[in-house]
Order: C-alpha cells, then sequence, then structure tokens
C-alpha cells in the first residue's frame, strides 16, 4: 500500500502534463497517481500515455459529472484510492518537489492528526509567482483555522491539504455543495474538527490563476450567490455545536458575531466577480437582492461595485 495517493480529477488538457510531472518529481516517490477523465473531450489519453511510471492509474468516466458535480467527481475518485493519506488536486495546478517530504516531517511531529495543511503559491499562466500565502501557525485548532480561513489570513483550494483517507471517507468524503463552492474549506473543518491541523509553511502548492479556472465561470454566478444562505447555516449550526473553552470559546464567540459580515462579504465578492465580467447584470443583482432580502449593507457595496466597474 503506497503511502499517499494523489488523485486528479481531469478534464481541461492545456496544463495537464505540467500537472503530472510536478507530482512525479517528487523527491518523496512512495506514492501513486490517480488520474480520472471526467468524460472530457479533449484528448486526455494521449498526455498521460506520454507518462511511462507505474504509479499511475488511468480511469475514464463515459458520462461527466461536470462542473456543477465536482465534489461527486472528487468523492468518486476516493474509491480508486489506496493510499494512506490522500491529496486531490486540480488539472491546472502544481506541486512543489519537496511537498511530500514536507508533510512527512510535519507528520513525525503530528503523527495522530488527520488533516495537514501546506503554503501556497499563486501562479499565473506561465507559471510565475504572483504571490504567496502567508505563513500559520504550525498547529491550529479547527477554530483558529476556520477564523484565518473567514477573515483573510489564509485562502484555501483542495489541493493544499493532505488528508488521512480513513478519516476522510469516515465523514461520507467531500463536503457536497455545488460548484464545490467552499467545500474544500468544509471538508477541512469537518476532518479538523476533533483533534486540529497542522501547517507547513514550506511552499508545497501552487494554485493557478488563469482564464481556464471554474471560479472564473460567471454563468453559475448566481447559484453560488445563492449558496451563501446554506454555507451559512453550516456555519452557524457547527459552531452552535462547539463545546470549547478558553482561547477557542472566545474565537468561536467572535465567529458567531461577525459571521453575518462574513457572509456579505463574501456575497458581495461573488458579485463582483461578475459585473467585472458584466457591469450590465447589476439591475438582476439588485433584483436579487431584493428578493433575498440582503442587507443594506450587500446592496450599498454592490451599487459602488457597479460604479467602480462603470468609470474605471
Amino acid at each position: 500500500m503506497p503511502k499517499f495517493s494523489i488523485i486528479v480529477p481531469c478534464y481541461k488538457e492545456v496544463f495537464l502534463k505540467e500537472c503530472i510531472e510536478s507530482i512525479l518529481f517528487q523527491t518523496y516517490q512512495d506514492f501513486e497517481l490517480i488520474l480520472v477523465n471526467d468524460a472530457s473531450p479533449y484528448n486526455i489519453r494521449q498526455i498521460v500515455d506520454q507518462f511511462k511510471d507505474d504509479r499511475i492509474r488511468y480511469y475514464e468516466r463515459k458520462q461527466g459529472f461536470g462542473a456543477k458535480g465536482l465534489v461527486q467527481n472528487w468523492n468518486d475518485c476516493l474509491r480508486y484510492v489506496y493510499g494512506e493519506y490522500v491529496i486531490n488536486m486540480g488539472d491546472d495546478d502544481k506541486l512543489m518537489p519537496n511537498c511530500l517530504s514536507d508533510y512527512i516531517d510535519l507528520m513525525k511531529k503530528y503523527p495522530c492528526l488527520d488533516i495537514y495543511h501546506t503554503r501556497v503559491a499563486f501562479i499565473d499562466e506561465h507559471g510565475k509567482t504572483i504571490r504567496l500565502q502567508r505563513e500559520a501557525a504550525e498547529y491550529e485548532s479547527v477554530y483558529a483555522f476556520m477564523w484565518a480561513c473567514c477573515y483573510g489570513r489564509c485562502s484555501t483550494f483542495i489541493g493544499d491539504f493532505l488528508y488521512r483517507t480513513e478519516a476522510l471517507r469516515a465523514v461520507g468524503g467531500y463536503y457536497p455543495l455545488d460548484y464545490a463552492w467552499n467545500s474544500d474549506r468544509i471538508s477541512a473543518f469537518v476532518v479538523a474538527k476533533e483533534k486540529g491541523l497542522a501547517n507547513t509553511n514550506k511552499i508545497g502548492f501552487k494554485f493557478r490563476k488563469s482564464r481556464y479556472e471554474i471560479s472564473n465561470d460567471t454563468s453559475s454566478s448566481m447559484d453560488k450567490v445563492l449558496l451563501w444562505e446554506r454555507i451559512e447555516d453550516w456555519y452557524r449550526s457547527f459552531l452552535s455545536e462547539s463545546m470549547v473553552s478558553g482561547e477557542d470559546k472566545a474565537i468561536v464567540e467572535r465567529l458567531q458575531h461577525r459571521l453575518r459580515r462574513f457572509i456579505d462579504d463574501a456575497i458581495v465578492t461573488d458579485i463582483y466577480t461578475d459585473l467585472k465580467a458584466n457591469k450590465w447584470h447589476i439591475g438582476v443583482w439588485l433584483k436579487l437582492c431584493r428578493r433575498e432580502q440582503f442587507s443594506f449593507r450587500v446592496k450599498r457595496r454592490i451599487i459602488g461595485k457597479f460604479l467602480h466597474c462603470l468609470f474605471k
């Protein structure tokens, strides 16, 4: 049984070769690479066949899950996993050569945890580094990590987490939300709830910012904005069930107090992403604000974002 399983659900071809190369060039070599073609219209098999490596296992689906069913895709991929630990990453992202070896070092210090996290570098379409994620405490409770995620210190994706496979399967896999909108974070919170998580501050994962990202697809913007009510309900339930004391209790109280502001900020960010692509959607968004009874703060900020798009 390999120590690590690395899952790459495949659909786009443009950066896939780079992605696979970054995995195969790991300094720690005890892993399997699972490539699952999600009924892509591109010639994914031709790219995979360029690599002659026994650690690669390749599967094809006749019917794909699509962007909306991304979490179902992730969870279906889990059935192919044999490794003790699992990483799930996008077909346009990359691992640093030291990623797995850094995780091994972290696991030696924190052997009982079910989830680990690596620091992220953001890259552009040409692989050039745009910026680096901030450093984090080496160990964090789930509530400290949640605070960091909610208030800007820590951007999360899916490929920057390492899960103990058994623990991830025990909670039913990745948390199901359409378009995987916040599924990466919520899945991490669920698995880290009892024991917390450990961070390595060495860069282990490269997240690619490009025109091909699912998050840049504004055709699903309305669906994503409407998901925030369900996400807010999840946060409120999770925090209300917490039985903590001391510093964690104070963090939970602050999270509960500021949760509405966090949700409002997230809604505005998602709407602004759409307005940057088509500023004349402003009427649709204002109608939605009235229908869903969004706060005055959200409406005011959306109008401000529209004016920014109009006059920039």
